[in-house]
């Protein structure tokens, strides 16, 4: 993010522990980009964080990628380039597969999330998902 070009990001902590967003909040505001006049500016201030922790509810934890992707379509709408990480997405895959057995099946969350991604992609909002191997 320090690097980015972009206008504003969205980083979608997903189901992470409570203490690797708390890192992610401490060490944020620390990290600085040069800007084309030569001033620094703090990452947070164009940063959209959208944290969820592990301890919460699965249901948040399976909003939280759309409410990610909302916000990113948000200032997307606004003429902004927007970058969106999202991280964890194999917890958010086993909020799926927990929610999966109350619903309905997983398979069909994600076919939603394949469509999501390709709606991400041809809409121009820049898309990174980490995957962990779930």
């Amino acid at each position: 993010m320090q690097y980015s070009n972009s206008d504003t990001v969205v980083y979608v902590g997903c189901g992470e522990r409570g203490n690797e967003m708390a890192e992610v909040l401490m060490d944020f505001p620390q990290l600085t980009r040069t800007l084309p006049d030569g001033r620094e500016e703090s990452v947070m201030k164009r940063t959209t964080l959208v944290a969820n922790t592990s301890n919460m509810p699965v249901a948040a934890r399976e909003a939280s990628i759309y409410t990610g992707i909302t916000i990113a379509e948000y200032f997307r709408d606004m003429g902004y380039n927007v970058s969106m990480m999202a991280d964890s997405t194999s917890r958010w895959a086993e909020a799926l597969r927990e929610i999966s057995g109350t619903y309905g099946g997983v398979e069909e969350h994600l076919k939603t999330f394949r469509l999501i991604i390709l709606f991400v992609h041809i809409y121009r909002i820049v898309s990174f998902f980490f995957f962990c191997g779930c």
